[in-house]
């Protein structure tokens, strides 16, 4: 595994290592944007002040970055969990490291998520975030989190 500066290339791929149902729940938010899952992720790189891909033998296995706002970061993340499970032990070490970085560089850093996504709430509980509320978007609830610098 290894962490590189995110390229628009990495995002097809990424999305076909994606499951179906996490693909079915970006075409679902997609189809209230008028979006596609890759346009969608596309945006989000667009609009970041910094991304990063995780490449796992040669294949792009998540991605994310963060978009500055004037309290903080607003951070974001897609991934293909299964491959992403393979390198548990790698991925904490890195995550913890990078969230830090970014909070260094942020201050307060902020993130939105699936209220079902469990595993997801504990890994960002674990990197120091808390959750601040809860809302509904597009007909999910969503978890806002933040770390407070």
């Amino acid at each position: 595994m290894k962490l590189v500066a995110a390229q628009y290339e990495h995002i097809l791929p990424l999305l076909e290592q994606m499951g179906a149902a996490r693909r079915q729940e970006m075409v679902a938010i997609g189809e209230h944007l008028s979006a596609s899952p890759a346009d969608m992720v596309c945006s989000s790189l667009d609009n970041s002040a910094e991304s990063f891909v995780c490449i796992d033998d040669g294949d792009p296995v998540a991605m994310g970055g963060v978009v500055g706002i004037p309290t903080g970061g607003f951070c974001w993340m897609i991934a293909s969990t299964p491959r992403l499970e393979r390198h548990k032990k790698w991925f904490l070490s890195e995550s913890r490291s990078q969230c830090e970085r970014l909070a260094d560089a942020y201050g307060n850093l902020y993130v939105d998520v699936a209220a079902e996504e469990a595993k997801s709430i504990r890994w960002l509980g674990w990197l120091g975030f808390s959750m601040t509320a809860k809302y509904t978007a597009f007909g999910r609830d969503v978890c806002r989190l933040e770390r407070r610098a």
